[in-house]
């Protein structure tokens, strides 16, 4: 049996990704319209070659478009594991997503209870969902020991634990082995009795 001591300071990470987008959230449309029509499009007749127009074009068009309707960073999750996800499912998250932007926007009453019908049924469907597509996995690998315990750990999002490269101790970092056999060794040897 091993001895077990640490302290957690780690996270636990969500795998995401990043996507660029652009932002229309506070775009106004007249403003927007306006700066188009007052940019300066009658220098494109200086230049001669095609992609200089171009070129000077769309530096124009997207630097009046940045100004109203900015480029975002947006973090996505990553979803490895959604086989279970299926088209029925997606619509009932998509609508209890609808109501949840209409309460937001309205504060009805029943925009909130709409929302909150919606949620319930979908987190009961997702976990009837992924119950019977676990269920159906395992059952098909169940002479498989290696499989199915691979398949769970999965779910519970265990993985290959990592030997310990350093300790933090009264706030100081212990790389060395040495030193952090020492530093056990002084922790479970003034435990009280």
């Amino acid at each position: 049996h091993q001895m077990i001591y640490g302290e957690w300071s780690k996270r636990l990470t969500v795998s995401e990704s990043v996507s660029v987008v652009r932002s229309y959230k506070r775009c106004s449309i007249d403003d927007l319209m306006s700066d188009l029509e007052t940019a300066p499009w009658q220098v494109l007749d200086i230049y001669d070659n095609v992609d200089d127009k171009w070129n000077y074009w769309k530096t124009l068009f997207l630097d009046i478009l940045d100004k109203h309707a900015p480029l975002v960073k947006v973090r996505r999750r990553k979803r490895e594991n959604d086989e279970w996800i299926d088209a029925e499912l997606r619509q009932l998250m998509r609508s209890r997503n609808y109501f949840r932007r209409k309460h937001w926007r309205s504060n009805a009453k029943e925009d909130w209870e709409r929302f909150n019908h919606l949620k319930r049924e979908v987190n009961r469907q997702m976990r009837k969902a992924k119950a019977e597509h676990y269920a159906t996995v395992c059952k098909g690998i169940s002479w498989q020991p290696k499989r199915v315990w691979r398949q769970l750990n999965a779910v519970l999002g265990r993985g290959q634990s990592k030997p310990m490269s350093s300790l933090t101790h009264k706030g100081t970092t212990l790389t060395k082995p040495e030193t952090v056999v020492d530093c056990f060794l002084e922790h479970f040897s003034n435990l009280p009795i």
